[in-house]
């Protein structure tokens, strides 16, 4: 089964993520329209987390998209030479 990101758990699954830390606040939550869906988390520091994942189709399976964005990172990871390119891309800070 696949797990579907809502605004009721998209918290827990960040602490659970080590990207929160438990004894925050609870953050705002908004949902962001977009082709894919996205839950933006601003945390009361300010900070601000963009959380996207891929529509699911009837069959439960995604189009792949967020593979490409991925290979994006990986290429600048395994390309040091290529980082300054790195300030024009949102920074990644985790992908499952």
């Amino acid at each position: 089964m696949k797990f579907v990101l809502s605004r009721q758990n998209v918290y827990d699954y960040l602490i659970e993520h080590g990207i929160c830390n438990p004894d925050q606040k609870k953050s705002h939550i908004e949902h962001v329209e977009a082709k894919n869906f996205n839950l933006l988390v601003t945390l009361p520091e300010g900070r601000k987390l963009l959380v996207k994942q891929e529509k699911f189709n009837p069959q439960g399976e995604t189009a792949g998209e967020f593979f490409a964005e991925w290979r994006i990172f990986k290429l600048l990871q395994t390309f040091p030479e290529l980082d300054h390119w790195r300030v024009f891309l949102p920074e990644l800070l985790f992908d499952d």
